[in-house]
């Protein structure tokens, strides 16, 4: 229970204001529009969720403090708003609030009722046993997962145990223990390096044959004697000669090629005649086909010597491979019983020959590229350089049988070498190893600590399910009764619409409340934000009124799912807004109600007449509270007392408040003269049309008006039978006194005469008469 709102300062329109009245079980506030009313609801909001939003939200704008509030429980105990948080047993105020705020977090926001409307939906309407269920799962849920981490990681660090690369984790705790396991590992890591040597062995390669190039020694022996016997020697001599005197190295190039441009025996150059000049048949014998065949056999020669056969380092690919066997044979020596060496210095001497045969034919062909038609003799140094190379050819010959004889005792060891795989040794060391591990004490400990989690995770999961079971044979029931609740309060409102379909669905993972609309006996989804314009759904098919009467058909339907209330604080902000008359009064029963239930009820309205019928059928009226917020200033106001003659004034008919104030004028002589005078014609004019609505209500005029109607009225009038009357001559005589003349009202263009309040006595006395059909006493 809520005993006093003690004081609010700098939340919206309240800067400072103190409160010096006690909450009653059953609290009526009225207030105007933008007085404050909904502030003070959200207070109580804030703290029915214990949420600060409420309140900081609502921080007075041209404050430079923060918001404060301070509130006394039933208990007297102080709950205490401060420095953005309550402080004080806020939990026990189970405070249930049904406003502006409610509805958009769990029923609809403007036109739209979308999924998080219906997850909070569902969990307003299963409640406390329900949201209990809920949250168990909730922590199950989290359980669960945490159990997940944790196998997760005892599994990664069980697999890091594992050997074999095929052996699963479930594998790996199945495997069986061994006494003697560290001796069979020891055992089959010898037979690792056994295997592994014997690997290495079978891959390592034998000797290769090195062998030189064979050179066509005759061939060039031969190709640098050749000439051509057909070119006469005078020629030969005269071209030579001409040459040397006349041109450099390249002049032989030069005229080989000039020759070709000579057409019908004219010189290209200067254009003589040259059919009876010697030189140029010598040039033609000189430069023959035989001549350009010789000198391309000679180029070609060349190329093959110091391009294919001798290349420049060509020799060391001999020589690597006598020392690479040199090598490969230190890893087969111990192994083998062959007497293997290569001779000392013979890379060397196969260097040395090398190049200088290569340099020696090289010169000997350069020289008889350049003189083609003049024999060349290899000279003695190649001749020797020559013998040399096929020296070394018939030693490195017979190294060749040497090299086979070493490859046939390799073939012969690797053959002799243990059979087996080293994979299969290697498997078979990592079962050993794994079984070893799988029963260490870290093995065992992780392994226990896995199976437990393990265990645990299914204990969780299996009680899991049973809740989930347990929430959702409740949350059913309760969903059918909140739908036939709702229906019923729906149907005491005259609405034209129900609930269908009411059910829990779980989109997103996470229960939500789902449900149909009924209209015209047609079932229509509710749709969602994403529906389209122009489709049916709860954004077009209720108006107004209609959703604001289906969001306290579920709170009220919600209050009814609750077994006993009287520990609760029901506070209900504006529960009429958009509705009709009719739905006024059933919504006003629903709240009689809880009210009748609960422990206090807390209603606000900016509806006079509402809280009037509220506060007229409220059985216990020692026990309520009148309030109101009103405006103290442009920007502040205050929550004060409030009584119920204020109340009834405030809902009181204009004709009423007049005739009460003839009454207390002449009773009292209260009253400014000038509204009494002002009330006279009121009376008057409001007492003829309760009498007479029929005929008065056809003439909309003044009291002169329906004078007029009862002076032309026949016989066949009722209005007729006024005339003569001493009522209908009263009237008259009223109408036509100086205080019921235009010169007294507001409008009049003339100043008023001064009044004389004992003469309008009299005039307010005969009024009062008058209206009561009393007869005139004067």
């Amino acid at each position: 229970m809520l005993k006093k709102l003690i004081y609010i300062k700098n939340v919206a329109r309240f800067q400072h204001e103190r409160c010096d009245f006690d909450l009653k079980d059953f609290n009526l506030v009225f207030g105007e529009n933008g007085c404050g009313k909904t502030t003070v609801s959200a207070i109580m909001h804030s703290v029915a969720k214990n949420d600060p939003g409420y309140i900081t939200e609502r921080k007075t704008v041209d404050s430079s403090s923060d918001p404060e509030a301070k509130i006394l429980n039933g208990d007297g105990k102080v709950l205490e708003f401060t420095n953005g948080s309550w402080v004080g047993p806020v939990d026990s105020a189970d405070v249930e609030v049904l406003d502006s705020h409610f509805v958009n977090e769990n029923i609809y926001s403007g036109h739209t009722l979308s999924h998080d409307h219906k997850k909070r939906l569902h969990r307003f309407v299963i409640g406390e046993r329900g949201q209990k269920l809920s949250d168990r799962i909730d922590r199950l849920d989290t359980v669960s997962r945490r159990l997940s981490r944790h196998i997760a990681n005892i599994e990664t660090k069980i697999e890091g145990e594992i050997t074999s690369h095929d052996l699963s984790v479930d594998d790996f705790l199945a495997l069986e223990e061994a006494d003697d396991i560290d001796a069979q590992v020891q055992q089959v890591e010898q037979d690792v390096e056994s295997q592994k040597k014997a690997t290495k062995i079978r891959k390592q390669k034998g000797l290769r044959i090195p062998s030189l190039p064979e050179v066509p020694f005759e061939d060039i022996r031969e190709l640098l004697r050749r000439t051509l016997d057909d070119v006469a020697e005078d020629a030969e001599s005269r071209v030579t000669d001409h040459i040397s005197r006349c041109m450099d190295p390249n002049g032989e190039k030069w005229v080989q090629r000039g020759l070709s441009y000579v057409k019908e025996e004219e010189c290209p150059f200067c254009g003589r005649d040259l059919s009876e000049v010697g030189l140029i048949d010598a040039y033609r014998s000189y430069f023959s086909d035989e001549y350009e065949a010789l000198k391309s056999s000679v180029a070609r020669m060349h190329d093959q010597v110091v391009s294919s056969l001798l290349t420049q380092d060509g020799w060391r690919k001999v020589t690597s491979r006598l020392d690479n066997n040199r090598t490969q044979y230190d890893h087969w020596e111990e192994r083998i019983e062959v007497n293997y060496q290569i001779p000392d210095g013979l890379e060397e001497e196969i260097e040395k020959t090398w190049t200088q045969l290569r340099n020696g034919l090289s010169k000997l062909l350069e020289r008889k590229k350049s003189t083609p038609l003049e024999p060349v003799e290899i000279d003695e140094k190649t001749e020797t350089v020559w013998e040399e190379y096929e020296s070394l050819g018939n030693r490195l010959s017979q190294y060749e049988d040497t090299v086979r004889e070493v490859n046939e005792e390799i073939g012969a060891f690797k053959s002799e070498l243990e059979e087996g795989s080293l994979e299969e040794a290697r498997a078979r060391l990592g079962q050993l190893k794994d079984r070893r591990s799988r029963y260490s004490d870290r093995g065992k400990s992780l392994v226990k600590r896995l199976v437990q989690n393990r265990e645990r995770k299914v204990q969780v999961l299996e009680e899991k399910g049973q809740v989930k079971e347990d929430l959702d044979d409740y949350q059913t029931d309760v969903l059918s009764s909140c739908q036939e609740e709702i229906n019923t309060f729906l149907r005491q409102a005259g609405a034209t619409f129900r609930i269908r379909e009411a059910e829990v669905g779980y989109q997103g993972g996470t229960a939500n409340a789902r449900f149909s609309l009924e209209v015209n006996e047609q079932t229509i989804g509710i749709g969602n934000a994403v529906t389209e314009v122009g489709e049916q759904s709860f954004r077009n098919l209720l108006s107004e009124g209609d959703k604001a009467t289906l969001a306290f058909a579920f709170f009220y339907a919600r209050m009814n799912e609750i077994d006993d209330l009287s520990d609760r604080v029901i506070v209900i902000d504006d529960p009429i807004s958009s509705l009709d008359e009719h739905r006024r009064n059933a919504t006003r029963n629903a709240i009689l109600d809880l009210a009748d239930r609960a422990r206090q009820t807390i209603v606000f309205s900016h509806s006079p007449r509402f809280l009037a019928s509220l506060l007229g059928e409220y059985d216990q009226d020692s026990d309520s509270r009148l309030l109101q917020t009103r405006k103290t200033g442009d920007k502040t106001s205050e929550l004060t007392s409030w009584s119920e003659d204020e109340l009834e004034r405030k809902i009181e008919n204009p004709y009423f408040k007049h005739f009460r104030s003839l009454v207390t004028f002449v009773n009292k002589r209260e009253g400014d003269p000038s509204s009494v005078a002002n009330s006279l014609r009121h009376v008057l004019e409001g007492n003829l049309r309760r009498r007479f609505p029929d005929e008065y209500a056809k003439k909309d005029g003044s009291v002169g008006a329906f004078i007029g109607l009862v002076e032309d009225a026949d016989d066949d009038n009722p209005l007729a039978g006024l005339q003569g009357t001493d009522y209908f001559e009263e009237l008259k005589t009223i109408s036509n006194s100086d205080y019921c003349h235009n010169p007294h009202h507001d409008d009049s263009p003339f100043l008023p005469e001064p009044i004389n309040e004992t003469e309008l006595a009299t005039w307010a006395n005969r009024t009062v008469r008058f209206a009561r059909a009393l007869p005139n006493d004067y």
